[in-house]
């Protein structure tokens, strides 16, 4: 397969955006706009910090910070099965095991563990493992973020034909301006069924980068990505963004609200914002949805849990009496608030989300 010429040549190393892969994979600016209002839109005076921090904290019910994982019969079952065997030299079994630390399955959350699992398994040519430590450089968890890195990483992996990796030289591609090589990398990708990859193709189409704008095209690779098994909440996010705004079909907010909730439903990669749109809506009484203020808290938390921050955004003006919340959880909550502003605690929560898809 002819890859397209090599995203590092001109790479940066700086951070991606906190909320989204891609500004193409999920909603846009402008999609965001569509269900934020101008009274807490993110460009207006933002409230006090502490504030608005202290709302995600409490949009998050268990800490972020490397916790005791689960140890159901089945960690402990893969635990004796992918140790000895890792530890033998197997490379899919060392890349099993970084993926336990990485996902706190059977382990304490350990991105460092993982990190060395990872490379032990990538410098035998595992795919995903080199996927995986490009995903560690490009967010900077384990190692110091460097986009450079991560993408000599992605580029190996992209060449055995790992589909997250040609996406992830894609999103590099974009952010850099090339549309017309990050197509060329997300088709390699959707050519493999991989749904994330089918949006971004389709975000190209409706907003007009590196091709003609063409709503029904757009319309067409985001229906194609929603009939995948797997990682279907970005194209059934952008499917929603087209109701809202009425692009090349006709605006249906019912429509968009019915994406939402079935994006949100997956609990995978790109549902976060899905719920993030729900849970103001919930707040404000939008969208055809009564105004409800548990609900809308209940949809904040999981995005926050997925890792998006803007759940934070519908919950610094919910009275937090009615949250009903103990002396201890908010005290926790507090204390956790200040940790998520100073170690950005949203990235091993993306950075999860993500790392599942490599599993199969």
């Amino acid at each position: 397969m002819t890859s397209p010429k090599a995203a590092s040549s001109s790479a940066k190393n700086k951070p991606p955006t906190h909320s989204s892969p891609t500004p193409v994979g999920l909603f846009h600016a402008r999609a965001i706009a569509a269900i934020i209002p101008a009274s807490i839109n993110p460009r207006r005076k933002m409230m006090n910090i502490k504030t608005t921090l202290l709302a995600c904290a409490l949009a998050i019910a268990a800490p972020i910070a490397p916790a005791l994982a689960e140890d159901t019969p089945n960690y402990i079952e893969d635990m004796k099965r992918w140790q000895p065997k890792a530890e033998a030299g197997d490379a899919e079994a060392q890349f099993q095991l970084g993926q336990m630390y990485a996902l706190g399955h059977g382990f304490k959350q350990n991105f460092n563990s993982a990190l060395e699992w990872y490379e032990k398994a990538a410098a035998q040519g595992n795919a995903k493992a080199r996927t995986a430590l490009g995903l560690l450089y490009y967010y900077g968890v384990g190692v110091e973020e460097n986009t450079e890195k991560a993408s000599e990483w992605f580029e190996k992996a992209a060449a055995q034909d790992e589909p997250n990796a040609q996406r992830y030289l894609g999103i590099i591609a974009y952010k850099e301006k090339d549309y017309s090589q990050a197509k060329q990398w997300w088709e390699q990708a959707a050519a493999k069924g991989y749904a994330p990859a089918m949006a971004n193709i389709g975000g190209l189409y409706e907003e007009g980068k590196g091709v003609t704008q063409n709503f029904t095209e757009a319309k067409h690779w985001y229906e194609k990505g929603v009939k995948q098994d797997r990682y279907a909440a970005m194209p059934m996010n952008r499917l929603a963004q087209l109701y809202l705004e009425g692009k090349g079909v006709t605006e249906d907010e019912k429509q968009a609200v019915d994406w939402l909730e079935k994006s949100c439903a997956l609990d995978s990669l790109g549902s976060g914002i899905a719920c993030y749109g729900i849970g103001h809506a919930y707040w404000k009484g939008e969208l055809g949805l009564p105004k409800d203020a548990q609900k809308a808290f209940e949809y904040a938390m999981k995005a926050a849990m997925s890792g998006e921050m803007s759940g934070g955004l519908i919950l610094y003006e919910i009275n937090i009496s009615e949250l009903k919340l103990s002396d201890a959880d908010r005290e926790y909550a507090i204390e956790f608030a200040d940790n998520f502003r100073n170690k950005q605690y949203w990235k091993p929560r993306i950075l999860t989300q993500i790392l599942k898809s490599l599993q199969g």
